[in-house]
């Protein structure tokens, strides 16, 4: 009796120390980066910490904290569109040094349908300058969901 219970005490002690890891997402991209509820959550507490506290800067692609000096690889096309003050540019971006080039590590996810990245895939994104002010991203999409329009207008073969 005294050995029946003690193994349930036992085993009780074990799935309490256990549990958090019991909860947590098995797999996919979305395991790796939190639910974009949970993003969500957490640039909402980002944004109401302060106007003067530094900023968290993560990788829009694998989501890393970046370390000040760290910088996320993309190009800036020139030219662009330009209404009133505010510049629109298109931009690639490629990921930071933690996800580009690719390793298995930080897999590289679009942010909009959640596809891992191919090896040559990136980002599409425009990119917003004002005078005055810190520049705007705006991801729309990777080169799977948002490749070039003759891929995406194409009619399908349905059969």
């Amino acid at each position: 009796m005294f050995i029946e219970v003690l193994v349930g005490l036992i085993g009780i002690l074990i799935v309490i120390a256990l549990w958090p890891v019991l909860k947590r997402p098995s797999s996919g991209p979305s395991a790796a980066r939190g639910t974009s509820a949970a993003r969500g959550k957490r640039h909402a507490k980002r944004s109401r910490s302060g106007l003067n506290a530094p900023a968290v800067r993560r990788c829009p692609v694998c989501h890393a904290t970046l370390v000040p000096g760290e910088r996320i690889r993309s190009v800036v096309f020139s030219g662009g569109t330009a209404h009133r003050e505010i510049h629109e540019h298109t931009t690639h971006i490629f990921g930071c040094p933690h996800c580009y080039p690719n390793n298995q590590v930080h897999p590289r996810v679009c942010p909009v349908c959640d596809a891992t990245l191919t090896r040559d895939g990136y980002l599409l994104a425009r990119m917003f300058k004002r005078p005055g002010k810190k520049d705007h991203v705006h991801v729309l999409g990777c080169t799977d969901c948002r490749g070039p329009r003759s891929r995406r207008s194409a009619p399908r073969n349905v059969e």
